[in-house]
């Protein structure tokens, strides 16, 4: 099953516009064949790819600095490792199942910035490693077919961040929000106790919302959805969804 893409939304340039061209073309299994995303990034030539917006458009809804030390998931050649540890982050630990994107990070060797290969299903962190796990499309990029294959890698994917998420640290997520995709969302912070908090915003130069996720390892669930969507806590499952959808 294929699914439609919203990524043209969010990308401005000719260079980056033949990116989109190239991920909407290939049936989202590709997306997660090794070699998928070594063509992409060689042909990006270490253009930055920046999925859903940048800091610009996000960062003023974030605690300001994020809790230290902070993992990003999926980092791929995006900016936001550096905007973190701009913003006052002294430590963050970047991954992605890419050798070939690890190794371009790397080189660009900044104090307080680590870049290792390592695939977001499998994490081999020790508990409470981390006050902050950023995923920016990595999530949605992981699910790009609602399959049992799927959801299987998404279980495993979120146990690992709760194991390697210290007490009161925050997963923040930045998704498109489809429908199977947020149910998994919140689904998974309920089974893990996590106190999650929902909210869109509109990237610059995009005609569509994307949402940013908030979810702390409180060791209690709950859920409110913050203005336009709504101001209430322990929203229910299909009330956020309905929610959402109609936003």
């Amino acid at each position: 099953q294929r699914r439609v893409f919203f990524f043209f939304f969010f990308f401005a340039s000719f260079e980056l516009r033949m990116m989109e061209q190239l991920l909407l073309h290939h049936d989202p299994a590709d997306f997660h064949t090794p070699g998928f995303w070594d063509q992409f990034y060689s042909t990006l030539n270490h253009t930055p790819f920046e999925w859903y917006g940048d800091w610009q458009d996000f960062g003023g809804l974030l605690p300001c600095p994020c809790p230290s030390p902070v993992l990003v998931l999926g980092c791929g050649n995006s900016n936001l490792s550096f905007d973190l540890h701009r913003a006052g982050v002294q430590r963050v630990v970047s991954i992605d199942s890419c050798p070939a994107v690890v190794e371009e990070m790397q080189g660009k060797d900044p104090v307080g910035l680590e870049w290792r290969v390592m695939d977001m299903t499998q994490l081999s962190f020790p508990p409470d490693s981390f006050q902050t796990v950023f995923d920016k499309g990595a999530l949605d990029a992981l699910f790009s077919s609602d399959t049992p294959e799927r959801r299987l890698a998404v279980r495993h994917m979120f146990t690992g961040i709760n194991t390697c998420l210290a007490p009161d640290g925050r997963y923040v997520c930045i998704t498109m929000a489809e429908p199977f995709i947020l149910r998994a969302l919140l689904e998974e912070g309920n089974k893990h106790q996590w106190a999650m908090q929902l909210q869109p915003f509109r990237p610059n130069d995009s005609k569509c919302d994307a949402f940013l996720l908030v979810a702390t390892n409180t060791g209690e669930a709950s859920l409110t959805l913050l203005p336009p969507l709504a101001c209430s806590a322990l929203v229910s499952l299909e009330e956020a969804m309905q929610c959402v959808h109609r936003h």
